[in-house]
C-alpha cells in the first residue's frame, strides 16, 4: 500500500507518506516500483523534490534497514529538515 498526497508547502515538496509491502512480498521489486510511481507523479506535478520520513511499519524491519533502502533509491538526508529524507526530481 502506499499513499502520495500532495500538499502544497513552503517548502513545493511533494510528500510521501506511506509505503507498505508485506513481508512476504519483498525482494520482488513491488516497493521499489512503487517509489518509481511516486516520483513520477510528484514529477508531473512540477515538484522539484519528493520528501518522505521514513518509518518501518514492520517490528521485523528496523527504521535504519529503511533509511538505507531510501539511501539506495537516491534518497539523501535533508540539509534542513532533521530526519528527514529527499530526493530531487528531474524537471
Amino acid at each position: 500500500m502506499s499513499v502520495l498526497k500532495v500538499v502544497p508547502r513552503k517548502t513545493d515538496a511533494a510528500v510521501l507518506y506511506e509505503i507498505f509491502i508485506r513481508s512476504s512480498q519483498r525482494r520482488n521489486g513491488f516497493g521499489r516500483t512503487i517509489l518509481g510511481i511516486a516520483e513520477s507523479i510528484a514529477q508531473e506535478k512540477k515538484f522539484p523534490c519528493l520528501q518522505l520520513r521514513p518509518h518501518s511499519l514492520d517490528p521485523s524491519f528496523s527504521d535504519e534497514d529503511l533509511k538505507n533502502w531510501y539511501f539506495d533509491q537516491g534518497y539523501k538526508l535533508s540539509e534542513v529538515h532533521d530526519g528527514l529524507l529527499e530526493k530531487k526530481l528531474e524537471l
